[in-house]
């Protein structure tokens, strides 16, 4: 969970934990013209789902996603761009856990290992950012 923190925070990406969420909604991003980007989390979430939907939400934010599942498209169009945006996001992060999974192991490896040398720069390897 720090490593995902480090991430976001290092990118100039606010994360805020709450428990004020709608029901259903574990967390969502936004960005504004005149603000930094904000990641908003519930602080009811534990373990693996934490690291998962932080993760998840984080990919919206680095595949710079513009639809929002709150738009409610009336289009089949706009339902199908929702979908394969959640779908993105839940490779993003898969990827994402897994390479900081293998970073924290390569600490464990030999100094000359590709885990090792790459550490958690992991994001540079997924996607660019603006």
């Amino acid at each position: 969970m720090r490593r995902l923190y480090e991430l976001a925070r290092g990118r100039g990406v606010l994360v805020y934990w709450t428990e004020r969420l709608p029901s259903g909604l574990d967390g969502m991003y936004f960005r504004t013209d005149k603000w930094w980007p904000v990641i908003v989390l519930s602080s009811a979430m534990r373990g693996r789902l934490r690291s998962h939907v932080f993760a998840h939400v984080l990919g919206h934010y680095v595949l710079q996603h513009k639809v929002s599942v709150f738009a409610s498209p009336a289009t089949e169009t706009g339902r199908r761009a929702i979908i394969q945006a959640e779908a993105q996001a839940d490779r993003f992060a898969r990827l994402l856990l897994h390479l900081i999974h293998r970073g924290i192991k390569g600490r464990e490896k030999p100094p000359g290992d590709p885990a090792t040398q790459r550490g958690f720069h992991v994001l540079e390897d997924v996607a660019p950012f603006s």
